[in-house]
């Protein structure tokens, strides 16, 4: 999934597709130490999109709260900081 196709996704069924991402993830740690993996670059993959997926469960949680995340607040504070710069520009060229 990418992340656009993640924050479609409601929260209820990305903490069941957590649960199912960590059965499988645990799946391979044991199949690694028994045996070579056959695809070794799934963990890693696996382990990203559980961090997306978290990530994501909590930006909503902060929606439902009435807070910015953190995200959202590095985005005003790129807004505020493109404002500023074009005032002082305006104001140096006048």
């Amino acid at each position: 999934m990418n992340l656009q196709e993640i924050r479609e996704t409601p929260v209820n069924e990305l903490k069941e597709r957590i649960k199912e991402l960590k059965k499988e993830m645990f799946d391979l740690r044991v199949q690694s130490a028994v045996e070579s993996p056959d695809n070794t670059g799934r963990l890693a993959a696996i382990r990203i999109e559980v961090a997306r997926a978290k990530t994501v469960v909590r930006e909503q949680e902060l929606k439902e709260a009435g807070k910015r995340s953190r995200r959202d607040r590095i985005l005003y504070r790129k807004k505020r900081r493109n404002r500023q710069v074009k005032n002082r520009l305006a104001k140096s060229r006048k």
